[in-house]
């Protein structure tokens, strides 16, 4: 968990003091923007978090079928995230 707050806490240095203007702005139509890519990171650790938890209070055994998770590494090739991982257009701000 150490190595995930270490990235949270810088991403979020990355982007502090941003625009509104530049957090929301989208380099392409077809491309995320700043802020649709840190909703993304969030609802991506969400719904981990969930999960794990749930699993925890149940003590369910559930075997996660293979995935090709080396793929979020290598951005060269794009993947489509699922629609529950996907960010809104809703204009954001840092400051709220």
């Amino acid at each position: 968990m150490k190595i995930n707050k270490q990235a949270r806490d810088e991403l979020l240095a990355e982007v502090e003091g941003i625009s509104d203007r530049k957090l929301n702005k989208k380099p392409a139509a077809e491309k995320w923007s700043i802020k649709q890519v840190l909703e993304h990171l969030y609802l991506i650790e969400d719904a981990f978090t969930k999960m794990i938890q749930e699993q925890l209070d149940t003590g369910d055994v559930v075997n996660a079928k293979e995935k090709p998770i080396e793929l979020t590494v290598n951005r060269s090739s794009k993947v489509d995230a699922p629609a529950f991982l996907l960010p809104s257009e809703e204009f954001a701000s840092m400051r709220s």
